[in-house]
């Protein structure tokens, strides 16, 4: 390389790398070029990829481009076709007479017929990352030799510029969408899941408006909207069917991010949005997955033809990712929300509608078993007691699975009171002898103190008996032992057996509905039922077992008041 040149390279680069951003190293590049052309002004137009053109970003020797010029723009089409293969552009004024483009670059820089203006463009790796034109001083020798030479090095500098530019607003970009994302995906409800994503579109694009459809058969509904739309755009009155909007078709199409840029000079513009509400540029986001597409998420501007980037595309497909997983996940839930309250009425009516029936046969078990048609001999009786023994079960089952059906649609009623627990453990001693009958089976309930819970008396009743009534039918022969104490702001119930044990597998999941041990015959409903009323009475329950070892079952209610922890024995 020429000395000369590299003299004028060392300087120049000296002067761009002591400036701290992209638009101080564009600014440092106008005031070297006046300085070392030397030039009587110089302007720098930098590569704007979003509008495929070259703007003015610095000038010298003033320190701001003039605001009449802020807005300018030379098509990068142009300047290509313009310089061909040349690696700099004399612009006479002869030339500029005829072309927009040059004759705009004559009168950024305020050139006079007599002076001559010169552009050089940086180029890196083919691509144009700006130009810079100049005025030159009267008389002054012709300098693009050394600078053609000097332009790719100061090319590769804007190009890295740019490139860290970019990185930095992709880094800006990911996390503030991390954390406004992060309030999408807690939203309680479809509805607010939807329009928390318009809000968070808006907001991540720098757009007008926004709006999220979801498919109704071959239709688009819209259920949010963020921005101004009319009415007729919110609230589900707008159905969009297919062959209505060009760009929803192509990307429900295709299941690709649209990006449209100049949209009302697109192929896209012919829509029945009203003009002042028809975009000038919009992207559309479809929200598809695996399992298909379920509706399209819209961002729109109503001022800038040019507001999405050369990045929109990829930010719109994270987007749309989320918002699919976000909405995916509150359908989901709203649909298992629905087949569950389907389930919990089909539960209650069926099992209230089979209660009057089966009191109907207890009934007339009653009557023959007194013989009231006439006397029955020993095997008509005991044939009686089966029927009887087999409707109560089934009435029992009944009762259960009405229980379980008001609990889950919260329609048990509780009224909570300082309940003492020993008149409640006498109940329950007389209620497991019952239960025991014959078998070898030692019963033993202990109370600590004397402990006063904060409950519904019926309710912990009825857990107490459902928790026994289980470890008596679990329980073949050994110990069934009950202790209640007191214990910080909670009174404590442990019921502890010899039974069978449960296998760790069905350990986790025996307070599920339904779900029965190998061994057991039972409805499965027990365990489910008393979980479900405690979590009503703000209470807990704990399951400590081992196959072939026994069951302790800790029951957890609030505490009326303290009580002292002395031992008593109540058999």
């Amino acid at each position: 390389m020429d000395p000369h040149v590299a003299t004028l390279l060392g300087e120049v680069l000296e002067r761009l790398h002591r400036a701290p951003d992209r638009r101080d190293v564009l600014r440092a590049l106008a005031d070297a070029v006046c300085a070392l052309m030397p030039c009587k002004s110089a302007l720098v137009w930098a590569q704007s990829a979003r509008h495929r053109a070259l703007k003015p970003r610095a000038a010298s020797p003033d320190t701001t481009v003039p605001a009449e010029l802020a807005n300018s723009s030379i098509a990068l089409a142009l300047v290509e076709a313009r310089l061909g293969e040349r690696r700099s552009l004399h612009v006479a004024p002869s030339e500029a007479a005829g072309a927009h483009d040059l004759a705009l670059v004559r009168s950024a820089l305020a050139a006079q017929p007599t002076d001559d203006v010169i552009v050089l463009p940086l180029v890196h790796r083919g691509g144009i990352e700006g130009l810079v034109s100049c005025r030159l001083e009267a008389g002054s020798a012709d300098p693009t030799a050394a600078w053609e030479q000097v332009a790719p090095h100061i090319a590769l500098v804007l190009n890295a510029t740019r490139l860290h530019e970019t990185g930095a607003a992709m880094r800006s970009y990911r996390n503030h969408f991390a954390t406004l994302g992060a309030d999408v995906l807690t939203a309680p409800d479809a509805e607010t899941t939807a329009v928390r994503i318009c809000e968070l579109t808006r907001t991540l694009f720098s757009t007008t408006r926004s709006a999220l459809f979801l498919l109704e058969g071959p239709d688009l509904v819209p259920v949010a909207a963020a921005g101004p739309y009319g009415d007729r755009a919110t609230g589900g009155k707008l159905h969009v069917p297919p062959g209505v909007e060009p760009g929803f078709d192509e990307a429900l199409r295709t299941r690709q991010v649209l990006v449209i840029n100049a949209f009302r000079s697109s192929s896209y513009a012919e829509t029945p949005i009203p003009l002042p509400f028809r975009p000038q540029a919009a992207m559309v986001m479809p929200l598809t997955d695996a399992v298909g597409t379920i509706g399209l998420l819209t961002a729109s501007d109503l001022d800038d033809p040019y507001r999405f980037g050369p990045d929109a595309a990829e930010h719109g497909r994270l987007l749309s990712a989320v918002a699919t997983v976000a909405m995916r996940r509150m359908l989901l839930v709203e649909e298992l929300q629905r087949a569950g309250r389907a389930k919990d009425e089909f539960l209650a009516t069926v099992s209230h509608e089979l209660r009057t029936p089966i009191n109907v046969v207890l009934g007339y078990v009653q009557l023959l078993t007194e013989q009231t048609f006439g006397p029955m001999s020993a095997e008509q009786l005991d044939t009686m007691g089966r029927i009887e023994r087999g409707a109560r079960s089934l009435l029992a089952l009944v009762d259960d699975l009405l229980d379980l059906a008001r609990v889950e649609r919260g329609a048990i009623a509780c009224e909570r009171r300082a309940v003492s627990l020993a008149p409640l453990f006498d109940e329950l001693g007389d209620a497991a002898r019952a239960l025991i009958g014959a078998r070898p089976i030692r019963f033993s309930s202990t109370i600590t103190g004397s402990p006063v819970a904060l409950t519904d008396p019926d309710r912990l009743r009825q857990v107490l008996l459902n928790v026994v009534g289980n470890s008596v039918k679990f329980t073949a022969q050994g110990s069934i032992d009950v202790r209640a104490w007191t214990e910080g702001e909670r009174v404590v119930v442990e019921v502890a057996d010899t039974g069978s044990g449960m296998e760790p597998a069905f350990l986790g999941r025996a307070t599920e509905p339904f779900v029965r041990g190998d061994t057991s015959t039972g409805s499965g409903l027990g365990l489910a039922i008393v979980a479900r009323v405690l979590r009503v009475l703000d209470g807990d329950l704990a399951i400590d077992s081992s196959p072939g070892e026994g069951t302790t079952l800790r029951i957890l209610v609030p505490a009326a008041a303290a009580a002292a922890h002395t031992p008593s024995n109540a058999s």
